[in-house]
């Protein structure tokens, strides 16, 4: 079951008059929906007693519960008075990450358990359960500091991924490059500070013969991206759609100045594979210089392969160059544009003039106005034309995001309804509330009191 579903399932339960209070659930009970267990409630979870988690102390340690349930079994089951024993901590898995630093101190200076203990206390971290800068960290990582890197199996290394970043690279650096690529391809989710992803990936680059596949996988480093490393690095031929995907998340996840330096660098590489990329790589289309899209895409290519085409997200002037291309060969109808997908992003005023008068018109504005990355300054501007034209149209039509750009006395006629949604769309996309004029935040913010305080 998934997450929501878990939730759901809790929440039936403990509706029900079968399964009684938390105390009286035998461990038999507590066994059979132990996956459930992170789902109930900490008010109920609380009221679990020792006698219920004793015999479910080595399951839970080999689950995932948070820290307010957690430190709740470990106060339930070892109180003040009672010592921590080696046996104890080495059956508590997770659970011993919610001990406090203080006791685990002790036993990470303990030989016969300092082993098995930092890999654990180093796993909660890698995986988000306990953070990687509290008072754990300050006793862990001189632990870990000490330790004969170059000894270890991929699988220890691995357990640290979390404390990488507190280590710093020269940490790493005695590792075998190989094993380095190794071992930060499986802790992708990890970031360096841009000067030791500079020395990780530099070491890697001059040790091996550096791919742009394996760059991929080295998402953690590419904050240290280098002309240096560029300039060795290896370009294969674009194939297929795993290429397509590599190249593409180098592309759309680097930062401006190091997408720039990607970009002049695959330049010449994407010179010589364009017929590949016609052809197997569509996605990495958007990535072609507009003057040189233009030579190898005509109407007929584009309406050959709209399907899949209408799925790529276009830059404002490629999609009009693409849209003019098919205008040009074929009559669009406003069913047609809806079928082109991101191409019909742009469309001319002119063209979305001559559909004013269509009883499917708003449906057309619908469709406009939901397309990804927003609506062109020009087009936008065509539209609340259209509108100030036909007063009569329902503007409920347009989408949250575009309807929350609408000039302030067009908000104003908005319903109820309409304006709630788009709400909605600032709370999750509020970057582009702060985006807005001050004058038009300040008009949302006002009429959000007042429709929130009925």
């Amino acid at each position: 079951m998934k997450s929501l579903q878990k939730k759901a399932f809790v929440k039936r339960l403990l509706q029900s008059s079968v399964v009684g209070d938390v105390p009286s659930w035998p461990p038999y009970f507590l066994s059979s929906i132990l996956p459930l267990l992170p789902y109930l409630p900490v008010s109920h979870f609380q009221q679990l007693t020792s006698q219920q988690l004793t015999p479910l102390v080595e399951l839970l340690g080999n689950g995932s519960l948070d820290g307010v349930r957690g430190r709740h079994v470990l106060r339930t089951l070892y109180s003040r008075k009672q010592n921590l024993t080696r046996d104890n901590i080495l059956r508590l898995g997770v659970l011993a990450c919610y001990l406090d630093p203080v006791e685990l101190g002790s036993f990470l200076r303990d030989s016969a358990v300092s082993s098995a203990l930092w890999q654990q206390l180093a796993q909660c971290m890698s995986k988000g359960l306990i953070s990687t800068s509290g008072r754990l960290s300050s006793w862990l990582i001189p632990a870990v500091e000490n330790l004969n890197v170059s000894s270890m199996t991929p699988h220890e290394l691995s357990t640290l991924s979390g404390l990488f970043p507190q280590l710093g690279a020269s940490f790493l650096l005695s590792l075998p490059s190989q094993l380095l690529i190794q071992i930060l391809s499986q802790s992708a989710s990890q970031r360096y500070p841009p000067a030791q992803a500079f020395q990780m990936l530099s070491k890697i680059s001059k040790d091996t013969s550096l791919t742009v596949e394996t760059l991929c996988r080295l998402k953690s480093l590419l904050s240290g991206l280098s002309s240096a490393v560029l300039k060795d690095l290896r370009w294969s031929e674009i194939s297929g759609a795993e290429h397509c995907l590599c190249w593409k998340m180098l592309l759309t996840e680097l930062q401006p100045g190091h997408r720039a330096m990607m970009y002049n660098a695959m330049q010449e590489t994407l010179h010589i594979y364009l017929q590949n990329i016609t052809q197997r790589a569509h996605c990495l289309l958007p990535f072609i210089p507009l003057r040189k899209l233009t030579e190898i895409l005509d109407g007929k290519t584009i309406l050959r392969n709209v399907s899949l085409y209408r799925g790529i997200r276009w830059s404002a002037q490629q999609a009009q160059v693409l849209f003019k291309k098919i205008h040009q060969l074929k009559n669009i109808t406003s069913k047609m544009a809806s079928d082109l997908g991101h191409i019909s992003s742009g469309m001319s005023c002119d063209f979305l003039r001559l559909f004013s008068n269509n009883t499917d018109f708003v449906e057309l504005l619908r469709f406009v106005s939901e397309q990804p990355g927003g609506t062109r300054p020009a087009l936008r501007k065509c539209i609340i034309e259209e509108l100030r034209q036909q007063p009569a149209m329902n503007l409920s039509a347009l989408s949250p995001g575009f309807a929350a750009t609408l000039p302030v006395t067009m908000i104003e006629e908005l319903s109820n309804a309409s304006f709630r949604a788009i709400l909605d769309h600032i709370q999750t996309h509020f970057a582009d509330f702060l985006r807005m004029p001050h004058y038009k935040q300040t008009n949302l913010a006002e009429k959000a009191v007042t429709e929130l305080g009925h």
